[in-house]
């Protein structure tokens, strides 16, 4: 009898001590933030979670007009008309966004990165892409001597040159390698040669079988210009760099060449190393 008093008494002591703790001290070791569902996260997933809420909200709000003002997109991209189907891509887009952020909220580890992350309105995702894909159209190689000659030089633009262009100003480098994904035809590629040398090509074809035949007996000058034309991006990083974008090396990305995939070896640049007249028929 006395130890089952003495044990409830010490119990009784115990408890009594712990509720004359400071409230600080019983809960130091419970993080002060929450999620949606109430269980206690780090400050650092807090503001990421709060992040994205903000960016889903702004997005919701978001016109070509306020992404002049608020992330410096070019005015001059008003100057032409949309299309059905440049409308139809820039709201794929943007939804596509919207998805990726929202399904960050549900995960159990957010992307940190949507801290300085944002989502432009639909209309300047459609301009944006309209006027990327005119960058490569004959029409403007043609009517642009400079343009025309930067193209010459390396059968495609970097994307530091794209960057330059009034245009695009206000676009980052990892925008504009998503923009070329998004419009049809373009691509993009190393711009130095020997990424294009000693590639082990039994390599390639077990991970790819299905260009085993395609490739079969061509020159390796023949395989690029195949690969250029039909291989999927994924497949060229893989090919010819070991690798698919994992580590973002902004130096190196910043000299790639976009180029479009109609105008791979279309022979037309002339004797001043620019697109001739004839070439804006093709």
């Amino acid at each position: 009898m006395g130890v089952y008093i003495l044990v409830t008494h010490s119990t009784g002591l115990l408890a009594r001590k712990a509720d004359h703790l400071p409230e600080k001290t019983q809960d130091a070791e419970k993080p002060p933030y929450r999620d949606r569902h109430g269980k206690y996260i780090s400050k650092r997933k807090y503001d990421a979670i709060r992040a994205a809420e903000e960016l889903l909200a702004r997005a919701c709000e978001a016109t070509f007009e306020d992404d002049i003002v608020q992330h410096g997109i070019s005015p001059d991209l008003r100057k032409f008309e949309l299309s059905p189907e440049d409308m139809d891509r820039g709201r794929h887009h943007y939804d596509e966004k919207m998805r990726e952020v929202g399904i960050g909220l549900n995960d159990k580890y957010p992307d940190f990165d949507l801290l300085s992350a944002r989502i432009l309105s639909a209309e300047t995702y459609a301009r944006l892409f309209h006027q990327l894909a005119y960058y490569f159209t004959p029409e403007h190689l043609v009517g642009n001597t400079h343009s025309s000659k930067l193209y010459c030089q390396n059968n495609g633009l970097t994307f530091k040159e794209i960057m330059l262009w009034h245009r695009m100003q206000g676009i980052t480098l990892l925008e504009l390698t998503e923009f070329v994904d998004v419009v049809p035809g373009l691509y993009f590629r190393s711009n130095v040669e020997e990424d294009y040398k000693n590639i082990n090509w039994d390599e390639v074809y077990d991970m790819y079988d299905d260009l085993r035949n395609d490739l079969n007996g061509m020159s390796d000058d023949d395989k690029k210009e195949y690969l250029l034309k039909n291989a999927y991006q994924d497949e060229l990083n893989h090919i010819y760099w070991d690798e698919r974008n994992v580590d973002w090396d902004e130096g190196k990305h910043l000299d790639f060449i976009v180029f479009s995939r109609k105008l791979v070896n279309s022979e037309g640049c002339d004797s001043d190393g620019a697109f001739g007249v004839g070439f804006a028929s093709l």
